[in-house]
């Protein structure tokens, strides 16, 4: 989900220039379903209920760094391929 909506940012942009909040909305809110974050909320929230601190903060860590090579490395690829 985070590539995808990295790369459609950017190609979408370049390929299809609207409306830039309806461009938004519909990546995002779209892709957003598929990158839901109550469900990473409610892990941590259990990893930190079971006491397990140190596994939480890795999750959170991991997490946001994955996404954002996800997101960079899907705006990386559309500038390429334009």
């Amino acid at each position: 989900g985070s590539f995808l909506i990295g790369f459609l940012l950017i190609f979408c942009q370049d390929k299809f220039p609207t409306n830039e909040n309806l461009r938004l909305a519909i990546i995002v809110g779209f892709l957003g379903a598929y990158t839901t974050f109550s469900t990473f909320e409610f892990e941590t929230f259990e990893l930190i209920q079971t006491r397990h601190l140190l596994l939480a903060i890795l999750y959170v860590a991991l997490s946001f760094a994955v996404g954002l090579i996800s997101v960079i490395s899907g705006a990386f690829l559309a500038r390429r391929l334009i």
